[in-house]
C-alpha cells in the first residue's frame, strides 16, 4: 500500500495457526489476520468434514467442524487482544482477512466478532465454503460491516466442500475473471450478489489449483 511505512504496524498478537492481530496506524484499524494452508494439496483432501452446531451463532447454523475448531484454537488469544486495542482506539475500524483456510477462518472470526455487537469489515480470498444455508444467510444479511468474498476464475478452493453435503456461500461474492499473472482491473472483477450464485466462480467448469495461488499477486509467495 502506497505511503505505508514498517513503522506504521504493530503485531499485538501472533498465535499459530499463523493467526496475527495487529494495530494497523496508518490506516486506523485493528486487524486480524488469518494465513491460508501451507500443506495446500493434503488440505484440500481433508475438506469434507461434517457440519456441526452453530447455533450460539444463529438459530439453525451449522459450521464446519474443522473450521471452527481451528478458530477456537486462537479465539481466546485473538479476541483478547482485538478487544485490549479497540477499547484503546475505539476509533479504529475492525477488519478480518485470510485466503484459502485463512479466508475460512476470517470468515468464522468477523461472524463471531458481529454476533457479540463489532462492526467488522471482511476481506477474504479464494475462502471455501464455511457453513450451511441457514449461516450463509445470516453472514449475508449481517449489518455490522461489510462481506468481501474474493474469488478467481475458476479457482477450486471456493467449491469445496460441495453443496451437496450441505455448504452453501454467502454473499456478495467478487469474481476476478482475469487470467493468472495479469494485472487486475476494475472491469475484471464481477459484483455476484445471492447465496451460492452459479454466475461466477461456481459456474465455471474447471477446477483450478493455480487459480488458487493468484488473487492480484502470487499469494502463495506471501508470509
Amino acid at each position: 500500500m502506497e505511503g505505508l511505512q514498517n513503522g506504521d504496524i504493530e503485531v499485538i498478537t501472533q498465535h499459530d495457526p499463523d493467526a496475527y492481530a495487529y494495530d494497523w496506524d496508518g490506516f486506523i484499524l485493528d486487524a486480524a489476520s488469518f494465513a491460508g494452508s501451507s500443506d495446500f494439496e493434503n488440505w484440500i483432501a481433508n475438506l469434507d468434514i461434517p457440519l456441526i452446531d452453530a447455533s450460539s451463532i444463529c438459530s439453525g447454523c451449522k459450521v464446519h467442524e474443522g473450521f471452527w475448531n481451528t478458530w477456537e484454537t486462537v479465539a481466546i488469544d485473538v479476541t483478547s487482544q482485538i478487544e485490549s486495542a479497540l477499547s484503546a482506539f475505539p476509533d479504529y475500524t475492525l477488519v478480518a482477512t485470510g485466503h484459502s483456510l485463512g479466508g475460512a477462518l476470517a470468515a468464522v472470526a468477523a461472524t463471531v466478532f458481529r454476533a457479540s455487537g463489532y462492526t467488522v469489515q471482511l476481506y477474504n480470498y479464494g475462502q471455501p465454503r464455511i457453513g450451511n444455508l441457514a449461516l450463509a444467510d445470516f453472514i449475508t444479511s449481517e449489518t455490522l460491516g461489510t462481506n468481501y468474498r474474493v474469488t478467481h476464475s475458476d479457482d477450486i478452493v471456493p467449491k469445496l466442500p460441495p453443496e451437496l453435503l450441505g455448504y452453501d456461500h454467502f454473499s456478495p461474492e467478487y469474481w476476478i475473471t482475469s487470467d493468472d499473472n495479469v494485472t487486475v482491473t476494475d472491469s475484471d472483477v464481477v459484483e455476484i450478489q445471492g447465496v451460492d450464485s452459479t454466475s461466477g466462480n461456481d459456474g465455471t467448469s474447471g477446477d483450478s489449483v493455480d487459480a488458487h495461488r493468484w488473487y492480484f499477486i502470487y499469494i502463495s509467495e506471501c508470509s
